[in-house]
């Protein structure tokens, strides 16, 4: 789940929880299940169309701070995703929070429901932070 919050009518900051924020140009990730759902790649540019609808490729000095959480066990979203997009954050200087749940899979509050407790309560000082500013 990825949820962007706006403060009046700008975007103030993103919290992405167990998100599919992969550089989709990659290889390891060309067999996700949301390629295949939403990309023909065979009647596309392969290249241009990954690139597209890949989220690091839009990233720039303008984009909000990212609150980012990821369960290291998931089953469903690779956090490899989760990872790599932190060392996009990372390469830009870009401001971002993120917790890895050791053990957690896509589900933290059903895999790890202490740890996801503490998860949203960080998410929503991230949220109080950046919303009202």
């Amino acid at each position: 789940m990825t949820s962007i919050i706006f403060r009046g009518d700008y975007l103030a900051a993103v919290i992405s929880f167990s998100g599919s924020l992969a550089d989709f140009t990659k290889a390891e990730y060309q067999d996700f299940i949301l390629v295949k759902r939403f990309l023909n790649l065979n009647e596309l540019d392969k290249n241009k169309a990954l690139s597209e609808i890949s989220p690091a490729s839009y990233l720039d000095k303008n984009d909000p701070p990212f609150f980012l959480t990821h369960g290291s066990a998931d089953e469903v979203v690779p956090v490899e995703m989760t990872r790599d997009f932190v060392l996009e954050l990372q390469k830009r200087d870009h401001p971002f929070e993120y917790i890895e749940v050791e053990g957690g899979k896509h589900s933290l509050s059903s895999t790890r429901p202490k740890k996801a407790s503490e998860v949203f309560s960080a998410s929503m000082a991230f949220f109080q932070r950046y919303a009202y500013e």
